[in-house]
Parts: C-alpha cells; structure tokens; sequence
C-alpha cells in the first residue's frame, strides 16, 4: 500500500506545481444524441468517440442519474433523474455515454484480431470488440477521466502517438509494441486501486493479453499524464466502457510540455504519476507495462 499512497502524493504534488493555468472540464448534455466518430473539445482537448456501428443509426447509450459519490463531483451539474420509483427528481446528476460493444467497419464486418500486448503487438486493429476512446492534447497535462469499467473486462490505455490509425474509421491498423502501453491510475470512492501484481484488487484471470482486468466494478476516475501531441486511447475488451466527461490541468513539474528528443528515441520508461521519464531515472518506474526498480 505504501506505494499506492506515494502514488497519490505524487499526483496531489503534480497538479500543485503546475502553471496556473485554468482546469478545463468536458462533461456530457443529458438531452444531446451522440454518435460513432463524433469529436468533443475543450480549449487544449480533443475527444473523440470509437466506431461502433452496432446501433443502425450510430448512436452511443446515454444514461442520465444521481452523482453516484462525492469525489466525482467535478463531472456533476444540475439536473433532473429518474429515481428508482420513476419519478422525476432535481439534484446533482452526471450523464454518461457508451457504445454498443462491438465496433463494426463500414462493412458490418469485425475489425481484426484485437490487442495483444503479451505479444507485444497487435495482431490488427484494436479493439476487436469493446467500447473505445481517443484522447488528445495540445498541451502536456494531466487527464481525470470518469468512467465505469465493469469488473474482468480486461482495460487499457494505449499510447497511439506513433500508429498509423484510418482516420474515417479510428481504428489502429499497425504492429504496436508494448512500451507503448500508457502508465496510470484509476481511483475510486477509497482513493487509488492498487493495480501492482498479485493485489487483491485484480482479476489476473481475465488479463490475458497485456492489460488489468479489474475483479470488482469501478465507477471513478482514470488519471494519467499526456504528452502535448500525443494521441491516447482507453479502451476494455469485450464489453461497454462508460464515459462521464474529464477534467484536464495543462502543466507539469518541469515545465516541459514537449517530449525531449532522448524520450522519443528511448524505449518509454514513466514514473509512477505516469509521466514519461529518462532511462536514468531512479526508484520505482514502469517500463513496458511492468513496474521495476531502478537504483
């Protein structure tokens, strides 16, 4: 545990001494359609939704209720749900969207073989099947994603900055290695899970091919830091991946809001605030997918 809550001080110093710039906040209109390939922005963000097509009209799931816990209270608004009774109720609500768990290409056909990280490589497009996001920044900084990730669904998040992607169907179409898979944390209501090997919090079972698989339900927050220019998806295999909006804080403690060249031509190693470090860095990192420690 003793790394779990280093990791949260870490975070709490990282958005401490950023610049001063204005968090910016993306969250979801409970009475707006959304749809396969739709973009969502912010002054520095860029969401955009996967291809799903399992839906005849392209349209995503969106589902309005009650804030679900405190700590996610920077993605609620005011509103109005439908409570257990079905009656109308006013109150703090947060929306959130998913897909049909099963991307199509304009074919109807399946797209690929999926993921598979444990080879170090997809096999074709990814994901096979499973809702999926693409994240972008125009500015170094840190993301607070609200998702739901339902417990075994094996997730990820892919560092897609280098992947040729077909851009009518946002699906990646090339051999991806493994140290390209993105550090980071997901929260929830008792702080930060622990997702290092053998926690109690996992479901090993279910995480065949390189990702987590969680062994209970999460709702609450993926945090990680991206890169300026670098282009991330989330996704989780075989089944829907619920989205509520995010918060997005530009900065970082050393000011760089450029990957330095060295990074670039390195194999990617981050620290555990999920921030890509050089090869020299000490104490506990992550490279290729794999928490070690370097001295």
């Amino acid at each position: 545990m003793k790394i779990i809550f280093t990791l949260i001080a870490m975070a709490s110093l990282t958005l401490g001494v950023q610049a001063q710039e204005e968090k910016e906040t993306l969250i979801l209109e409970p009475t707006a359609t959304y749809s396969d390939n739709q973009v969502l922005t912010t002054a520095n963000t860029k969401l955009t939704l996967g291809n799903d097509q399992k839906n005849t009209n392209g349209a995503w799931t969106l589902k309005v209720a009650k804030l679900p816990a405190e700590f996610l209270s920077d993605l609620g608004q005011e509103g109005s749900y439908t409570d257990g009774d079905g009656n109308t109720q006013e109150g703090t609500i947060y929306v959130n969207i998913s897909g049909g768990n099963n991307p199509k290409d304009q074919t109807a056909k399946g797209k690929g073989n999926g993921f598979n990280a444990s080879d170090g490589k997809t096999v074709a497009n990814l994901p096979q099947n499973g809702t999926y996001y693409i994240l972008d920044a125009e500015k170094g900084g840190t993301f607070n994603v609200g998702i739901i990730l339902n417990a075994s669904k094996e997730f990820y998040l892919i560092d897609a900055t280098e992947a040729a992607a077909d851009e009518t169907e946002t699906y990646l179409q090339v051999a991806l290695p493994e140290s390209n898979i993105k550090a980071y944390s997901l929260i929830g209501a008792d702080g930060a899970i622990d997702l290092s090997e053998g926690s109690s919090a996992l479901n090993p079972d279910n995480a065949t091919k390189g990702g987590i698989a969680l062994a209970e339900k999460l709702t609450g927050y993926l945090q990680f830091y991206a890169y300026a220019g670098h282009k991330y998806y989330f996704f989780c295999s075989g089944s829907k991946l619920c989205f509520f909006g995010y918060t997005f804080q530009a900065g970082d403690p050393s000011g760089l809001n450029e990957v330095p060249a060295e990074l670039k031509e390195a194999p990617a190693i981050y620290n555990l605030a999920g921030q890509q470090v050089s090869g020299s860095a000490k104490g506990v990192v992550v490279k290729n997918g794999k928490k070690m420690v370097t001295k």
